[in-house]
């Protein structure tokens, strides 16, 4: 425990302290303790007040005002630009290309309309000459091999026709289907004779309606085949003509 010794003296003014080692000791760490302990409050009250960031907080209100400051600039430039008279130049080019292409048109349009119709129709319409030193009609008729040149008459070609009709409707038997079914009908042959009276071809020129009497008057002819010789008055060549096959049931 420590002890404080004060003496007072009615004749001295002053004020005496007697301690001793340890209590110094003592004394100087509690000082010591007290100066450490005041010492961060006083640094912390003389330091002055931090500003606030203004800087950082203005910033970004500046960076809008930067980028909208050439603006005027730019409208100034449109403005002029716009405010410029047109080049006198560009003016007479513009005339001279609206009326340059006026001319090639109207000169391209005339060859068009031009008819080329009358060349063809003169072309078609134009009469065929015969050459000099022809006689008339002398490419009027056209011979064919083995023909004569005297076309036969009509009574004398029907007379023969009706020769060979009547010799075929002797020969003729009736198909027995068709007879069953009652079938008629009339087959027209064209032949080809020769001079003696060999058949040189046989076609059916119009049918009956009915295969099994077409194919019944074909093989009628080829069956009674040599036919009978044309007359000499229709020519020495090949004869062409046609002859009816009449199928009527009934007929006597």
């Amino acid at each position: 425990m420590t002890t404080l010794v004060l003496s007072h003296h009615a004749q001295d003014t002053g004020l005496k302290v007697s301690l001793s080692t340890g209590q110094w000791a003592l004394v100087i760490s509690l000082l010591a303790h007290v100066v450490i302990l005041a010492w961060p409050h006083r640094a912390t009250r003389s330091a002055p007040p931090s500003r606030p960031p203004l800087l950082a907080m203005l910033l970004p209100a500046q960076a809008p005002a930067q980028s909208t400051a050439p603006a005027p600039a730019v409208r100034t430039m449109q403005a002029h630009a716009s405010s410029r008279p047109p080049a006198p130049v560009l003016t007479s080019a513009a005339k001279a290309m609206d009326s340059a292409p006026t001319t090639p048109a109207a000169n391209i349009a005339t060859p068009i309309a031009t008819p080329v119709a009358p060349p063809i129709a003169a072309s078609v319409t134009a009469p065929v000459l015969p050459p000099p030193g022809a006689t008339p009609g002398a490419n009027a008729a056209t011979t064919l091999p083995g023909t004569s040149l005297h076309p036969p008459s009509a009574a004398t070609l029907a007379s023969y026709g009706q020769t060979l009709s009547e010799r075929l409707g002797r020969l003729q038997r009736y198909p027995r289907l068709a007879e069953m079914r009652g079938w008629q009908g009339e087959v027209q042959l064209h032949l080809r004779i020769a001079r003696k009276g060999a058949l040189l071809d046989v076609q059916i020129a119009r049918s009956s309606g009915y295969d099994i009497l077409d194919r019944n008057a074909l093989q009628l002819v080829q069956d009674s085949a040599p036919l009978p010789a044309p007359p000499d008055t229709l020519g020495g060549g090949e004869l062409d003509i046609v002859v009816p096959i009449h199928y009527r049931l009934g007929k006597t």
